[in-house]
């Protein structure tokens, strides 16, 4: 039978900490972490659809979800994280469950999936990116937004491409800024897990054409009904399928 519980007080880096909530079931030995795109969460539509999807199918899997960023004591806010430090915080957090599990496996979607790229750890069975956002700079270079100072003459930007406008670090947008089709490529040949690349309808997937994915391994699926979210009908359950055969087989 399958139970949830909130985890707290993982260490990342930077002497922060994360907390996240996992799905466990007896005697399993693998275990799933989820990683949420850009502005994310752990109770985001695909980590919850994950969860669902292992309980529905009576999966031999954990799920791990988390929040890369969070309002809460000790923990990594939006305004002092990057790509580099969801890196970093992922490798610890991989490290904590690596020694409790057999087996890790990673579903990393948008900015989850290229910070799970540049991670490329060995201590990952298997992993699945899910329309990565390998290209950047062009998204950033295009954004809307505008430079304020507070108080301290700390600089952020605030976005507005959104219905509901957000406030980022200029870190955050420098590297963006400056994060090249090339960086992208040079990670995207150095991997060295058995990876799934899940590619859909989406302009993440039009910006990447301009990449290789010809590396031994990375198996390339493209999935024609789904949007960058998964939210067309029956497009989450074609990818999760495809998902979690590539995690058995």
């Amino acid at each position: 039978m399958y139970q949830e519980k909130s985890i707290k007080n993982i260490p990342i880096a930077d002497n922060f900490s994360t907390s996240g909530y996992l799905l466990e079931k007896a005697n399993n030995k693998s275990l799933v972490i989820c990683c949420h795109g850009l502005g994310g969460n752990a109770h985001n539509h695909m980590n919850l659809s994950v969860r669902d999807y292992i309980i529905k199918n009576k999966l031999n899997f954990d799920c791990f979800r988390f929040d890369f960023y969070k309002e809460a004591e000790n923990h990594r806010n939006f305004l002092n994280t990057t790509i580099q430090a969801q890196v970093d915080d992922l490798d610890k957090i991989i490290t904590f469950f690596s020694d409790i599990y057999e087996n890790i496996y990673l579903v990393s979607a948008s900015y989850g999936g290229l910070t799970t790229a540049v991670l490329n750890s060995i201590k990952v069975t298997k992993q699945a990116l899910i329309d990565p956002s390998f290209i950047i700079d062009v998204p950033w270079a295009q954004s809307t937004s505008i430079t304020l100072i507070d108080k301290e003459k700390n600089i952020y930007n605030a976005n507005f491409d959104k219905n509901v406008p957000f406030l980022f670090s200029s870190e955050m947008k420098t590297e963006g800024l400056a994060w090249s089709p090339n960086k992208s490529q040079e990670y995207i040949n150095n991997i060295k897990v058995d990876t799934l690349l899940v590619q859909a309808n989406s302009p993440y997937y039009e910006l990447s054409k301009s990449l290789n994915f010809d590396n031994r391994n990375i198996k390339t699926i493209y999935i024609e009904s789904a949007d960058h979210s998964f939210t067309t009908v029956g497009s989450m359950d074609i990818m999760l399928k495809e998902t979690f055969e590539y995690f058995k087989n």
